[in-house]
């Protein structure tokens, strides 16, 4: 409150939000076949198949990030995150102000054991929304390696409030 930061980051979100029905429709509208059929293997964690989807869509949209994304995310939950990175550096760069790229990067330098180098990428994802779980979670990984264990309890105490059937962010709290 005294650092003046609450009333701008609430308007920023109110305008993020207020847009966010639009934004979603506009997205979904633009996805190819390839992509949406991609994304819901991904969802189905049916791997090998999204990731033949997510190639075809990349082939179909060179200019959309999102098959590139998914296909690193696939590597993220098949414990192949270190691959990730590299791809998420290079989407981050290209796509600097698309929100889930730095927090698939910081998910992915987490789960790599980079977990020093993966504190900016969430903490920038945190600066656009402070309520997010996974970023909340991974930066309190960081905090518990570097022995900052209050900030890792404010954090995890936040998850568990947002996901209360989070059983991992329950146990790292304890």
């Amino acid at each position: 409150f005294q650092g003046g930061l609450l009333e701008p980051m609430l308007a920023k979100w109110t305008k993020r939000e207020e847009s966010a029905p639009t934004r979603r429709s506009a997205i979904a509208q633009q996805m190819t076949p390839a992509l949406k059929d991609g994304i819901a293997l991904f969802q189905a964690k049916r791997w090998e198949e999204a990731q033949a989807k997510l190639q075809q869509a990349a082939g179909e949209d060179e200019y959309d990030y999102r098959p590139e994304l998914y296909q690193a995310r696939i590597l993220i939950e098949t414990g192949h995150a270190p691959e990730a990175v590299q791809t998420l550096r290079e989407l981050s760069a290209e796509n600097p102000t698309e929100p889930e790229i730095p927090l698939y990067l910081g998910i992915a330098l987490a789960k790599s054991g980079a977990l020093a180098d993966a504190r900016a990428p969430l903490e920038a994802v945190l600066q656009e929304n402070v309520r997010q779980p996974l970023a909340l979670y991974y930066l309190a990984q960081a905090d518990l390696a570097d022995r900052r264990w209050t900030q890792a309890v404010e954090s995890l105490r936040t998850v568990v409030g947002i996901e209360p059937r989070n059983e991992q962010a329950w146990f790292n709290l304890g």
